[in-house]
């Protein structure tokens, strides 16, 4: 830990970009309204490991989604199901970094909430699941993660 102070921020919507692409295929798109689909793919989609907490998966489609209704195309469902990837991969991190920073300096929070007419959500979310986009997001998917994991948790991936 550096002892200077530190400014860090998160947009609103910030797992939005995540939940597109996981939209575009055809098989995720049953997801909410299958146990088993929802229990084999949402540790996948939030990153965490479903053997240490098997119950997880219904306890946090509980939590999020309550009584809502389960069609993807309601932007209500969309919104819930961004809250849920942004708390988990984006907000926490940001709120634990900063808790830990804070104890030797001052730490400055700010969430970005303006959002645009035109959005990369739909851009992605309706284009083709194999689109020239595919390998953009990827490596840049993966950099934030690799990234983060590497500094907030001090995990190490290798890709060979």
């Amino acid at each position: 830990v550096n002892k200077v102070p530190w400014m860090l921020g998160a947009n609103n919507n910030e797992g939005l970009i995540l939940v597109a692409k996981f939209l575009q295929f055809p098989e995720t798109q049953k997801f909410l309204k299958d146990n088993k689909l929802w229990e084999k793919l949402i540790p996948h989609l939030i990153f965490y490991d479903s053997s240490l907490r098997p119950d997880a998966a219904m306890k946090i489609r509980d939590y999020y989604f309550g009584n809502e209704t389960y069609d993807l195309h309601d932007p209500g469902v969309i919104s819930t199901l961004d809250s849920l990837v942004s708390h988990k991969l984006f907000f926490k991190p940001l709120k634990d970094s900063a808790l830990v920073q804070s104890k030797h300096a001052p730490v400055y929070l700010y969430k970005y909430n303006y959002k645009g007419f035109l959005t990369f959500f739909n851009f992605v979310r309706w284009g083709r699941p194999m689109s020239w986009l595919r390998g953009e997001i990827h490596v840049a998917f993966n950099g934030a993660i690799d990234t983060l994991q590497q500094f907030l948790f001090w995990w190490k991936h290798h890709h060979y």
